[in-house]
């Protein structure tokens, strides 16, 4: 628990010193750095983002209790976006893997990202850990959508999971911010 405390408080510590050096001039201002858009382009184009890292943190509810997690991943020149990211929730639950996915840019300042995420799921102790009676260690996978409000190389972030494996069925949203890189 220790751990997993630390290595999000880590991540959190360096997503917020990652935007706060991200020399942001006004919430309006025109996207730019990785992970953002080449101009107006379409989804066959084969150069549509420009390359490079995106790190961030976000915060909300699932399974009944609070998640907070973080991010970090690397966008490509197609718009594909592979990463990883690291979930805890407070009813004894860590979730910890790998993120796939792809950008989309329906708007100026916006993005979507519909993404796959799989990866180990630590699932706690006792009756409140899901029901559980002791850890286990299962198979998460989880598709999600995010949508993002991206304004210089920072961004603000809304996500919705949806669970098929621990947990089929459950639902997670959640809120964020970040910058690239």
């Amino acid at each position: 628990m220790r751990v997993q405390f630390a290595a999000l408080t880590a991540l959190a510590a360096t997503t917020l010193v990652g935007v706060a050096q991200a020399e942001v001039r006004s919430w309006r201002e025109a996207p730019r750095g990785p992970g953002t858009e080449i101009g107006v382009t379409h989804p066959d184009d084969a150069y549509r983002v420009y390359e490079g890292t995106e790190i961030g943190g976000f915060i909300g509810g699932g399974y009944g209790s609070l998640g907070v997690g973080g991010r970090i991943g690397y966008a490509f020149y197609s718009g594909l976006y592979a990463g990883g990211a690291f979930t805890f929730y407070t009813e004894n639950a860590s979730l910890l893997g790998g993120e796939l996915g792809y950008k989309f840019f329906p708007g100026y300042h916006w993005e979507l990202r519909p993404y796959l995420f799989a990866g180990p799921a630590f699932i706690g102790i006792g009756d409140r850990g899901f029901g559980r009676p002791r850890t286990d260690t299962v198979l998460a996978v989880q598709p999600g959508l995010l949508g993002a409000y991206r304004f210089g190389p920072a961004f603000i972030s809304a996500e919705l999971r949806a669970y098929l494996t621990p947990d089929p069925g459950a639902l997670a949203v959640f809120g964020g911010a970040g910058a690239s890189f």
